[in-house]
């Protein structure tokens, strides 16, 4: 899982220049938040069945902390890379955590890690419009100056405006791994079926903590979480209106140009 190393070394979400950080300090910090388990304690977790370790593992709540099981042991490595695993801790963690629920994320966010996904091999979408023909401009992206990358799936997810914050190339790293790491389904794969992995979970869980301390520096002031005018507000607003007007019909028989 090498490739995932970029994920924890950018922190997105911030405006450029970022300030300073005291490198001994993060180090003192690193060392008094790591915990380690000793070889006996992950020695009598072994020696349960697999089905009860398989639904510990179910219940991790962080997918970074998922990932970081291979490198404890063989066996438990095997254990939480086994595909069946690892795709039912994803879909589990999407269903708890992206679900729309007043403390939880918005479920937006799942239909953000789908899209990426679904097009991380095609560098076109095709889409039906629902609220305005293709010659049309709608004024929100003129404001928002990304028209000319609309039909651009691996340029989308970023929009013209994330170039401001310094999540614009760990973005682009992402989406570059997705290509190197997706396999084509030969089913009809859509933006709604398309398998989640790993991977995508990791990518969420920092939308989801970026969420989480947006709604809750919010709270009190009457202001939806998803209006604040932050940089993950105004990412999830494209996204949203994205959603509503573009409907993705990658992998789907039915006409795009119907209706």
């Amino acid at each position: 899982m090498q490739t995932l190393n970029f994920i924890f070394k950018i922190s997105p979400f911030k405006r450029k220049p970022q300030e300073k950080t005291d490198s001994k300090a993060r180090v003192v910090c690193i060392r008094r938040t790591k915990t380690s388990q000793s070889p006996r304690q992950v020695s009598n977790l072994l020696q349960l069945p697999t089905e009860i370790l398989d639904s510990i593992l179910l219940e991790i709540s962080d997918p970074k902390a998922y990932l970081n099981l291979y490198r404890v042991n063989h066996q438990l490595r095997n254990l939480a890379s086994n595909e069946c695993t690892r795709r039912a801790y994803v879909n589990n963690w999407f269903s708890k955590h992206c679900n729309n629920e007043p403390d939880q994320a918005p479920e937006l966010i799942a239909y953000i890690a789908r899209y990426l996904r679904r097009h991380a091999l095609q560098d076109r979408c095709l889409e039906k419009y629902t609220c305005f023909p293709l010659s049309h401009q709608p004024p929100i992206w003129q404001k928002y100056a990304i028209w000319a990358t609309i039909k651009r799936p691996r340029r989308i997810m970023t929009f013209w405006r994330s170039r401001e914050y310094n999540w614009y190339p760990w973005m682009k790293r992402y989406t570059e791994m997705l290509a190197e790491r997706t396999i084509a389904s030969d089913d009809n794969w859509t933006v709604d079926n398309v398998k989640l992995d790993l991977e995508d979970a990791v990518f969420a869980k920092i939308l989801y903590d970026q969420h989480k301390r947006m709604e809750n520096s919010r709270r009190g002031k009457g202001i939806r979480p998803e209006k604040a005018r932050t940089p993950l507000g105004l990412y999830l607003l494209d996204w949203e209106e994205r959603r509503r007007i573009l409907i993705c019909l990658c992998g789907r028989s039915e006409d795009h140009l119907d209706g």
